[in-house]
């Protein structure tokens, strides 16, 4: 079924200029987008440098402390991670639900010794 469609509008030459211009059309606002979106970065960079020019004494120091600073998160970010990596490598996994229940057991049976321990004691 598309073959036959695509050997009609390949046949035709009427299609087939069609298709020219509408793809001619479609790259030609494709390059206007891209071309508004080039100036709109080219005019905020050259904002930022006006204003690091003007409201700094040294923009090139400010730079250097906005990126020490940068770096200064990021390595407490990775110390942070390595505390939580550590800290789960520390949990004990449990290794199924029997393994569950027989701890519950045990603790039920230590609570009913503790709990006829403090009955003795009370009478």
């Amino acid at each position: 079924m598309l073959d036959n469609i695509f050997n009609k509008i390949i046949s035709d030459p009427t299609f087939v200029t069609i298709a020219v211009i509408l793809a001619f059309l479609i790259v030609l606002a494709l390059l206007k987008k891209l071309l508004k979106i080039v100036t709109t970065l080219i005019i905020l960079v050259l904002l930022v440098a006006m204003y690091l020019l003007l409201t700094s004494d040294n923009p090139t120091g400010k730079m250097k402390e906005m990126l020490k600073s940068g770096k200064g998160a990021i390595s407490t970010a990775k110390s942070k991670a390595s505390e939580i990596s550590e800290e789960i490598e520390d949990l004990q996994p449990i290794d199924s639900m029997d393994d569950v229940l027989e701890k519950g057991e045990e603790k039920l049976e230590d609570a009913k010794k503790n709990a006829e321990k403090i009955r003795r004691k009370l009478e």
